[in-house]
């Protein structure tokens, strides 16, 4: 094959390519100035009008509520555990939805995946949405009637969260997962922006880990 040829051949091989879906992993990515006034503008609502992320995160952050829905230990995917208790318990504090359908609809238009084999089947992702990073939640959008998810290659090619670092699999950071001082200690450059009589009344958010580098993790 001539160098033409194998040019388009590879041409062709990357157009395929960008038409799947490829997990990226934000684990190492920082908050920065913009995420935590996007969050103050979030918390500064009503809790009916939080959007789905922020009401996902703090119901997976509440212990009271693991019998129902919880993170797996990777703390990259959630699975729900007992979907009786979930429309029961859960679901009517937070949502105007009368059954789980339309829940699951709900999860699917933030553009929420279910792994369907493997260890962690039955359990949703978001490459946004990380145990313990509250500052990467902000920056989902809910997909447009118009939009469609990039498939998978395959149905079995999800990406293996247990060969990726796990997030915050501890009591304690679950306990402070809404604590905003906690994560304006740790990002002092961040918290300047905000006035510090925020924190004592809005006690959200967690210490997401910071690190400035972030890579594509290529499912196996």
């Amino acid at each position: 094959m001539n160098k033409f040829k194998m040019d388009q051949c590879k041409a062709a091989q990357n157009s395929n390519r960008s038409e799947f879906y490829f997990y990226q992993d934000w684990s190492n990515v920082p908050p920065n100035s913009s995420d935590v006034q996007a969050i103050k503008r979030e918390l500064d609502l009503h809790p009916d009008a939080w959007k789905l992320p922020v009401k996902l995160n703090k119901i997976l952050a509440n212990p009271d509520y693991s019998n129902a829905i919880e993170w797996l230990p990777h703390g990259r995917s959630w699975r729900i555990k007992d979907k009786k208790k979930l429309l029961n318990k859960v679901l009517p504090r937070y949502f105007q939805i009368a059954n789980f359908n339309s829940f699951i609809r709900l999860v699917n238009a933030w553009g929420f995946r279910r792994i369907k084999c493997g260890h962690d089947s039955d359990s949703y992702y978001h490459e946004q949405f990380l145990r313990g990073m509250p500052h990467l939640h902000i920056r989902m959008k809910r997909l447009l009637s118009k939009d469609k998810k990039a498939p998978l290659v395959s149905k079995d090619n999800n990406p293996n969260f247990c060969k990726m670092p796990p997030l915050h699999d501890d009591q304690e950071s679950a306990k402070s997962l809404w604590s905003w001082h906690s994560f304006a200690a740790t990002h002092q450059s961040i918290s300047d922006h905000i006035e510090p009589s925020y924190f004592s009344t809005h006690r959200k958010f967690n210490d997401p880990a910071a690190s400035p580098s972030f890579h594509t993790a290529v499912p196996d």
